[in-house]
């Protein structure tokens, strides 16, 4: 079974919730991320972030997780944003094409506001844009 442990932050007053996740997600665990996001999503808050950069490995039920956090999130008028990742989390991303669903961003910081993404096409962080997510585009 792989190791699996999952960090959350809430800032209530902003309505961002983040879960970062750290070790490996796989089929063997996979249950416990499906079961964290879903009570995160419960609380309803505007904006859920996944920061994915204490993941040291990911398969196709970890792609499956997100999908499923999206998908409620969005039922509750809630965005999902996608964090970071390794080399092999952000290929993993970029191939399932998940990225072109949800904002898929450098770092926390980008996404939460505390400092600019940097790159070409600066937009403001993601999670203080009304209106749905916008897809990175790398």
């Amino acid at each position: 079974m792989s190791m699996l442990e999952i960090r959350q932050e809430r800032d209530t007053p902003a309505g961002v919730e983040v879960v970062a996740p750290q070790g490996e997600i796989d089929i063997s665990n996979v249950e416990i991320m499906d079961q964290v996001l879903g009570e995160v999503v419960e609380q309803q808050p505007h904006c859920l972030v996944v920061d994915l950069s204490g993941v040291t490995y990911m398969d196709s039920a970890a792609i499956s997780s997100l999908l499923r956090a999206g998908q409620k999130a969005a039922q509750k008028q809630a965005r999902l944003v996608l964090v970071g990742g390794n080399p092999f989390t952000r290929r993993l991303i970029r191939m399932t094409g998940i990225d072109r669903l949800y904002a898929h961003v450098e770092t926390l910081a980008a996404a939460l506001g505390g400092e600019p993404e940097l790159s070409p096409n600066h937009r403001p962080a993601v999670c203080s844009v009304p209106g749905p997510a916008l897809p990175s585009h790398r």
